[in-house]
């Protein structure tokens, strides 16, 4: 059996949360108000939405109701179909208990996949209510899928650096992508030995800040590394939300006071073990995220040329899946990795709003360069107004592939606490040229990475407009 990404996804059900839910750390919240901190009614049909009263349970009820069923449905086919392997009748084909019998090569019957499908439709069902209830359990079943079948054909995989993410297991999801972009042999003919080569998932506790070259282009997945890009952003504003409460509040309160606030500051477990660095330490620590993020975002561009445009244009894509005879099939694998990945990327304050505001700046920068070309040496530039819109989007592509030179310049703004007019003065030196030669020289210097997708090359010059 073999499954694709899209195969996998169901369009985002209209009665049901939007993607872009509520922003921040997720918590029991009300379906309906999104009220905290209060004693919250659990829907007892689906389990993964709660209400602060039945008044609003009921309100809530038309737009929650299809969801609710369809869950509840695949509770019970679930159930239905675990019993069936669990105790085989006289007639079933095999007559053996496959969760106890053949755990890690669970989908070798033909009679667990329907169970398989039944589970990952409860799975994705779950992920979309966008509740801590939801995503909690839907990592449970992914986890359990995946002890089951470490071949992993539903490409289970991709589902979980997201998953890990909205519930800041963020060291899980570290050790979970580095194992998969170190180990994962892409093995076609299924020669690979899923149960006893190599030790799976076995990488505890390894270091968010190590090099990454030990990333290589024979396991290079979009989705794992655009997951690493997010996991390092994430760190980052954290990062930076200890230096800049540091800096407002340093000398008004006590230093013991000041270290709990920051603390607070912070989202990822990693970066409250960095509440108490000197100064000196967590600038290196800074520049050490910002180089890797750049340089993993770098690498995923070259995999894939639609990222990070399409995180920027959700909206477009997230409705409706691409079939697998889509011609465009890097365009295919980023709206999955957007159907994928993006509640986590929305729930994570700070993250787009740095991302945007790098992108802005490279578009101003781009439009100053262009203002300074002659029609003639421009070949994307026209006067007619046909061709105002391409141009336009022309513009917004090329500004989502440099943005990564100015992340930076926006980061020091951001804890300079400069005024919109020093911004956008200190941007109006800031150059990328240093930027783009310090990356350029780091891929090259790095065989393995350098040679994934030369073809796209044209990402790291961004220079097309």
């Amino acid at each position: 059996m073999s499954m694709s990404h899209t195969a996998l996804l169901s369009a985002p059900d209209p009665s049901g949360p939007d993607l872009k839910s509520d922003r921040g750390q997720l918590r029991h919240r009300c379906g309906l108000c999104s009220k905290t901190g209060v004693k919250l009614l659990r829907c007892s049909a689906c389990h993964a939405v709660r209400y602060c009263s039945r008044d609003h349970q009921s309100e809530h009820r038309s737009q929650h109701k299809s969801s609710c069923r369809n869950i509840k449905r695949l509770r019970a086919d679930l159930d239905k179909r675990d019993q069936a392997i669990r105790n085989p009748t006289a007639g079933s084909p095999i007559q053996t208990n496959a969760f106890e019998t053949h755990v890690g090569r669970f989908t070798e019957f033909d009679h667990t996949d329907d169970y398989m499908s039944v589970r990952m439709s409860l799975l994705d069902a779950l992920r979309r209510q966008a509740t801590l209830d939801g995503v909690s359990e839907a990592l449970e079943h992914l986890q359990d899928m995946l002890r089951l079948d470490r071949s992993d054909e539903f490409w289970l995989r991709d589902l979980a650096p997201p998953l890990m993410l909205q519930l800041d297991k963020d060291q899980e999801c570290y050790d979970f992508l580095k194992w998969w972009l170190m180990v994962n042999p892409k093995d076609d003919e299924g020669a690979h030995d899923w149960v006893k080569d190599p030790p799976f998932l076995n990488i505890k506790d390894a270091s968010v800040l190590e090099d990454v070259k030990y990333i290589s282009a024979e396991s290079v997945d979009v989705h794992h590394l655009a997951a690493v890009v997010l996991l390092k952003m994430k760190l980052l504003v954290d990062l930076v939300n200890i230096r800049l409460t540091r800096r407002v509040l340093k000398g008004r309160l006590p230093t013991e006071v000041l270290g709990i606030i920051a603390y607070h500051a912070v989202r990822s477990p990693i970066s409250c073990k960095w509440v108490n660095k000197n100064e000196c330490d967590l600038i290196d620590i800074q520049q050490t995220l910002q180089m890797q993020i750049k340089i993993l975002a770098m690498i995923t561009m070259r995999c894939n040329r639609a990222f990070p445009h399409l995180i920027f244009e959700v909206n477009r894509h997230v409705s409706t899946p691409l079939d697998d005879n889509h011609p465009l099939l890097f365009f295919e694998e980023m709206v999955s990795l957007v159907q994928h990945s993006y509640p986590a990327w929305w729930q994570h304050d700070g993250v787009l709003e740095l991302l945007q505001s790098a992108r802005q700046t490279a578009s101003k920068v781009l439009d100053d360069e262009i203002e300074s070309m002659t029609l003639s040496r421009s070949p994307y530039l026209k006067t007619n107004q046909g061709t105002r819109r391409k141009d336009e989007y022309l513009l917004f592509l090329a500004s989502c592939h440099r943005l990564w030179y100015y992340l930076d310049a926006v980061v020091e703004d951001v804890v300079s606490l400069n005024t919109e007019e020093e911004a956008v003065s200190s941007k109006k030196f800031y150059s990328s040229d240093a930027e783009r030669e310090k990356l350029r020289v780091w891929l090259n210097r790095s065989g393995s990475l350098s040679s994934v997708s030369q073809s796209d090359d044209s990402n790291i010059n961004s220079n097309s407009v």
